[in-house]
């Protein structure tokens, strides 16, 4: 029996995974931070959305006891020690081939039975974990078609292997920078973007009508409403860097996501009281409706640099100061921003409270960011890269030409 700990809560019954052609698995896992499922959730929601009636299948394949020591090392790596995990991120390019069948061990057993169970045409990672196992399935002869979608602006040796028939990149640059540095065929690399839900696909009247329903419901005015996510992994002080906010005299707005941690959505509760300018504090999100309005209610993003959060910002042209990315993958995507001068960058937070004041002050420079972001966003990433995997399918149930 499959172990219970090896699905994600939105994994479909094996009857209705059965039920539909083509079957897609899509796999991803519980580490700490939402993106990986969330780019999972889209790609479902994407699926169904070309083929009505489809059940596409996420799941998880590491074992529940792998998973809690990952994460309790991951996490413990990025609150007390985070350059120590940006370390190992740099080296990963002769240790990552070294480590990858010892990380993918763990999880062949789960891999090969959800393969068993619903025996997919399409198999679909939103994570770096499970591709090696799943290529080494896909070596031995598994009959699906394997596609990895990397979820930030540059990737490792993990996300990578030649038994990958696709990957989806955020653009024609980062899957060159990838097949040249891992040795890998051009070709394979597809410029989809980074999947984000399809709601953020909608169009610019629908987008104008949500902005100001949004902000009439949350009771704002003119005044700018500032945006700072991150707080779901505890690695910013936001009670301190919402206090240094609030002594900003010019009017705003702030509205905070605190993720799962409730302990600082409480906290934040609380503080609303005693600061002269407007907090909103919700907690996680499931409604990509509600993520998506709330992008389109603000003028400014505070954010860490995951790969979702900082495609979803472009997606809708919002201006971004980044703020103490993980070292190693967020690095990488600030690195790139700046490079493309779509954000600005705050490494402290009193840079970061000069920063949001700068901008607050000089509207055209939040204009000149919001469309370079524009220009980089990618809001139907998820639809190509569904639509991609269905033609590499039924480019594969075609009959091999013979010679005559």
């Amino acid at each position: 029996m499959l172990d219970p700990q090896a699905r994600e809560a939105e994994t479909l019954s094996s009857t209705e995974a059965h039920s539909s052609e083509p079957r897609v698995l899509l796999v991803t896992e519980r580490t700490l931070g939402e993106g990986h499922r969330s780019a999972a959730r889209a790609l479902a929601e994407a699926f169904r959305r070309l083929v009505p009636g489809l059940s596409p299948v996420i799941a998880t394949t590491l074992p529940a006891h792998v998973e809690w020591v990952f994460n309790a090392v991951y996490g413990h790596t990025l609150t007390k020690n985070p350059a120590l995990w940006g370390a190992a991120y740099e080296t990963e390019l002769w240790t990552g081939p070294l480590m990858k069948p010892i990380v993918s061990n763990p999880m062949r057993r789960n891999v090969r039975r959800l393969v068993a169970r619903y025996k997919p045409h399409i198999v679909l990672a939103t994570h770096a974990l499970p591709v090696h196992a799943f290529a080494r399935m896909r070596k031995r002869g598994a009959p699906y078609v394997f596609g990895v979608a990397i979820t930030d602006f540059g990737g490792n040796s993990f996300w990578t292997d030649k038994y990958v028939d696709a990957f989806f990149v955020a653009n024609e640059e980062i899957g060159r920078r990838i097949a040249a540095r891992y040795r890998l065929p051009e070709e394979r690399f597809v410029p989809t973007g980074i999947p984000i839900h399809p709601v953020f696909a909608a169009g610019e009247e629908e987008r104008r009508r949500r902005r100001e329903e949004k902000r009439r419901a949350l009771g704002i005015g003119e005044e700018p409403l500032i945006l700072l996510f991150g707080g779901g992994e505890g690695l910013f002080d936001f009670p301190s860097l919402i206090h240094a906010l609030d002594k900003l005299t010019l009017p705003f707005s702030l509205l905070v996501l605190t993720g799962r941690n409730t302990f600082l959505w409480e906290t934040l509760r609380t503080l609303r009281g005693s600061l002269r300018h407007k907090l909103f504090p919700y907690g996680f999100l499931e409604d990509p409706q509600e993520i998506f309005d709330i992008y389109l209610a603000g003028d400014l993003l505070i954010s860490k640099a995951g790969g979702l959060t900082v495609s979803e910002a472009l997606a809708v042209g919002l201006p971004m100061v980044l703020h103490r990315p993980i070292p190693g993958q967020e690095s990488r995507n600030t690195d790139y921003l700046l490079e493309k001068e779509a954000a600005l960058y705050a490494p402290r937070p009193d840079i970061l409270v000069r920063t949001v004041e700068f901008l607050l002050r000089e509207p055209e420079r939040r204009r000149e960011l919001a469309e370079r972001a524009r220009s980089l966003g990618r809001p139907d990433a998820a639809l190509r890269i569904a639509r991609h995997m269905l033609t590499l399918y039924a480019q594969s149930r075609k009959p091999a030409q013979t010679s005559p």
